[in-house]
C-alpha cells in the first residue's frame, strides 16, 4: 500500500502566505496581542508591510483614527479577542469602523470591516493563538448609507406631494390592489362621495360606496390597473348614497395607472370632478340623447334603457356583441329570451315591483352569451325623474360569472375548514369522554392520550397555517434573520418529521454544508410542510428520499415521495391560497394553505420553488434559496 502524501511545513506556509482570504496570527498576550505573522492579502487590504507588523502589538501598527470618537473600535476588538479566547469558539464583528493609517502621512483612511477571530488550540485544549481574518466592507456599508440618505430625501419630498394633494382643488385618490383599497384620498373627493375620510380610508372604495358597484368601474379599473393604460370618462353617470338618499351623479374623471418607484403598477390614481348641475341644467331643456349614447358606448358592460312602463328602447353595442344580434331585434323581442328559465320569473316579478313602486331594480340572474353558456349577471336600473315623475330607466347588466366563482370557492373553504377543524375536536371530546369512564383501566388511558394529543397537533396545524395566512393577508408575516447551517436543519426536521411518523422511512441521501441567513423557524416551516405533505400524498408508499446540495451559488433542497402523483394542469395551482387537486372530494386533511404559506416564505428570502411529478408515480417538490459570497 502506497503511504499517504503528506504535506510540508513549506507548503502549508505557501498555502497561509497566498491565500486570497486576509489572515493576521496574533498572540494572545493580552492586552499587547503581538503579531505573530501575516499573509500577502492581510498586507494588502491594510496597506502596510510585514516588517512593520511581525513582532508588533496589533494595536500599536493600527492605533485608533484621532478624529474617529464614536466608533469604540480598540474596545470592540479587545472585547471579540476576549471572547474567542474565553468561549475556545470564532467570534465576528459585523460592518465596525477601523481606519487605517496612509503611510507616509499623519492621515487615516475610513474603512469598515467585517471580521471573524478564530482560536487555534494546543493539544492540551488551551487557546494558543487567534487566527484575525477581517474582510473590507467598507463599499457596502457606504451604500447602505447613501440609501439611507436618500431614503430620507424621498420621504421629505413625499411629504411635499403629500401637502400639495391634499390642498388641490379637484377631488384626487389612490386606490391600491386589487380590491382598491383607499391608500390616500383628499377632501374634495370625500365631499363629492359624500363621506368623511374616517369613512373611507384604509377600506375597499367599492365596500363603502356600495351603490356604485355592478355599474362598470371596477372592470374600468382593472383594465387601466392590468394594462398601464389611462382611461378618460366625461360626463359619466355615478349612483350614490349621499346623505342616506339614493341619487345619480354626473362626473368627469380620469383613472390613471398609479406605479411604484420600481415601475409596478400597484393601484390606480382617480381624479374626479362632479358636473352634476352642468348635465342636469342640460337635461331639463333638451334630453340630449346623442350624449347618453356616447356615455353608454364607453362603459365596458351592457348598457340599456326603457320607458316608464318598462319596454325596451335602447340597448348599447356592447350588449349587441355580447348576445350576437342587432339593436333592432333586441329591442322588438326584447332580453327576457336570453334569461335562464329557472331565473325568469324571480326576475320579471321583481321588475314589475320596481315599475309599480318607483325603487331601485336589482336582481341576480343567469343569462345566454353567444356562445350558448349561460353566465351570471348583477342587473341594476334607476329611475330617471323629471319634475317627481319617472320618465325612462337606465339600467346595466354587469358579468358577476367570476365573482360567483370566487364566492363558491371561499363557501367551498369554509365547508372544508369546517370539516377540518371540527374532526379533530370530536375525536379528542370522544377520547377524553372515554378517559373519564375508565378511571381504572392502565393501558387504554394512555391509547387515548396518545390519540387525544395527535388529534390536538392536527388541530394546532390547521390554526397555525389559518395565522399565518392571516398574516400574509394584513402584510405582518414577521422574519428573524440570522445565520445558521442549512444542513444542520434539514437533520432537525427530517429527525422531527420522522418521530411523528411510523409509515415512512425518511431518506436523507445528500446533505451537504451550506451556511444561510435568513429566518431559522420559517425555512424549517417550509422543509417539514414538504414532508407531510410527502408523506400524507403517498399513502402507499414506504419512503421520502430527501436531498440537499449547493449549486451555482444556492443551496436547492428536494423532497420526493412515491405517491399519488400531480397532474400537469394542476401543478402551477398548488402553491395558491386555498387550492386543494382534491376539493371534492376531501380525501386528505388540510386546508390547502400549507404549500401557500411556503411559497411566501420563499418570496421573501428571494427563493424559488419548482415541481416535477408524474402521476401515480409520485413528486419531488423543490426549492432553492441565494447563499451569500463570502
Amino acid at each position: 500500500m502506497q503511504p499517504s502524501p503528506q504535506i510540508s511545513k513549506e507548503d502549508y506556509r505557501s498555502i497561509f502566505c497566498n491565500s486570497p482570504a486576509t489572515k493576521l496570527i496574533i498572540d494572545t498576550d493580552a492586552p499587547v496581542y503581538t503579531i505573530l505573522d501575516v499573509n500577502d492579502a492581510y498586507l494588502f487590504a491594510t496597506n502596510s508591510d510585514r516588517e512593520s507588523l511581525v513582532g508588533n502589538s496589533v494595536f500599536g501598527v493600527f492605533p485608533p483614527n484621532p478624529t474617529d470618537m464614536v466608533s469604540k473600535n480598540i474596545e470592540r476588538t479587545i472585547f471579540s479577542f476576549n471572547e474567542a479566547i474565553q468561549s475556545k469558539m470564532p467570534h465576528t464583528m459585523y460592518n465596525y469602523r477601523y481606519d487605517i493609517p496612509i503611510r507616509g502621512t499623519d492621515e487615516f483612511e475610513e474603512r469598515y470591516w467585517t471580521t471573524s477571530n478564530t482560536p487555534v488550540l494546543d493539544d492540551e485544549g488551551n487557546v494558543k493563538f487567534l487566527i484575525h481574518s477581517p474582510v473590507n466592507v467598507t463599499e457596502t456599508v457606504k451604500l447602505a448609507q447613501r440609501e439611507q440618505e436618500g431614503a430620507q430625501a424621498l420621504k421629505d419630498q413625499q411629504k411635499q406631494l403629500h401637502s400639495v394633494f391634499m390642498q388641490a382643488p379637484v377631488g384626487i385618490g389612490i386606490f391600491k390592489g386589487a380590491d382598491y383599497v383607499v391608500d390616500l384620498i383628499n377632501p374634495p373627493l370625500c365631499e363629492l362621495y359624500g363621506r368623511t375620510f374616517k369613512e373611507l380610508i384604509g377600506k375597499p372604495i367599492f365596500d363603502v360606496l356600495t351603490s356604485a358597484r355592478g355599474q362598470g368601474f371596477e372592470q374600468i379599473l382593472d383594465n387601466v390597473r392590468s394594462t398601464g393604460v389611462p382611461f378618460v370618462g366625461r360626463a359619466i353617470p355615478l349612483p350614490l348614497n349621499r346623505k342616506g338618499k339614493e341619487e345619480i351623479i354626473y362626473v368627469n374623471f380620469v383613472y390613471e395607472p398609479f406605479k411604484e418607484v420600481d415601475g409596478r403598477i400597484s393601484g390606480v390614481i382617480a381624479v374626479a370632478t362632479e358636473i352634476t348641475d352642468q348635465i342636469e341644467s342640460k337635461l331639463k331643456l333638451q334630453e340630449s340623447e346623442e350624449q347618453f349614447r356616447f356615455m353608454s358606448e364607453s362603459m365596458p358592460q351592457q348598457v340599456w334603457t326603457s320607458d316608464a312602463s318598462g319596454k325596451l328602447n335602447y340597448v348599447n353595442e356592447w350588449t349587441q356583441k355580447y348576445f350576437g344580434r342587432t339593436s333592432e331585434d333586441l329591442l322588438e323581442a326584447g332580453i327576457e329570451r336570453f334569461i335562464h328559465p329557472d331565473d325568469l320569473n324571480r326576475c320579471m316579478s321583481k321588475w314589475a315591483e320596481a315599475l309599480t313602486t318607483g325603487e331601485i331594480f336589482q336582481v341576480e340572474f343567469r343569462m345566454l352569451r353567444q356562445d350558448q353558456q349561460y353566465r351570471w349577471h348583477l342587473s341594476r336600473a334607476l329611475p330617471f325623474k323629471a319634475n317627481d315623475t319617472i320618465v325612462k330607466w337606465l339600467g346595466t347588466n354587469t358579468d358577476i360569472e367570476e365573482h360567483k366563482k370566487i364566492e363558491q370557492k371561499k363557501d367551498e373553504f369554509i365547508s372544508i375548514a369546517s370539516h377540518e377543524l371540527k374532526t379533530p375536536l370530536t375525536s379528542l371530546k370522544a377520547y377524553l369522554q372515554l378517559l373519564e369512564r375508565s378511571p381504572t383501566a392502565t393501558s387504554i388511558p394512555s391509547n387515548f392520550i396518545k390519540n387525544s394529543l395527535s388529534q390536538m397537533r392536527r388541530l394546532e396545524k390547521l390554526v397555525e397555517d389559518l395565522l399565518d395566512v392571516s398574516k400574509i393577508s394584513g402584510g405582518k408575516m414577521a422574519y428573524n434573520l440570522s445565520v445558521f447551517s442549512m444542513n444542520d436543519l434539514i437533520v432537525d426536521a427530517v429527525g422531527s418529521v420522522q418521530q411523528i411518523t411510523s409509515s415512512h422511512e425518511l431518506i436523507v441521501e445528500r446533505n451537504e454544508q451550506a451556511m444561510f441567513n435568513g429566518d431559522h423557524y420559517r425555512i424549517e416551516q417550509v422543509v417539514i410542510n414538504f414532508l407531510t405533505n410527502a408523506i400524507k400524498y403517498s399513502p402507499q408508499g414506504k419512503k421520502v428520499i430527501i436531498n440537499s446540495q449547493v449549486a451555482e451559488g444556492n443551496i436547492v433542497v428536494s423532497v420526493q415521495d412515491f405517491g399519488i402523483g400531480i397532474a400537469k394542469e394542476h401543478q402551477q395551482k398548488l402553491f395558491e391560497r386555498f387550492y386543494r387537486v382534491d376539493n371534492t372530494a376531501m380525501k386528505y386533511d388540510g386546508l390547502g394553505l400549507g404549500l401557500y404559506v411556503a411559497s411566501e416564505i420563499l418570496q421573501r428570502h428571494n427563493g424559488k420553488f419548482w415541481i416535477e411529478s408524474e402521476q401515480y408515480k409520485g413528486s419531488t417538490f423543490f426549492f432553492s434559496l441565494p447563499l451569500q459570497e463570502n
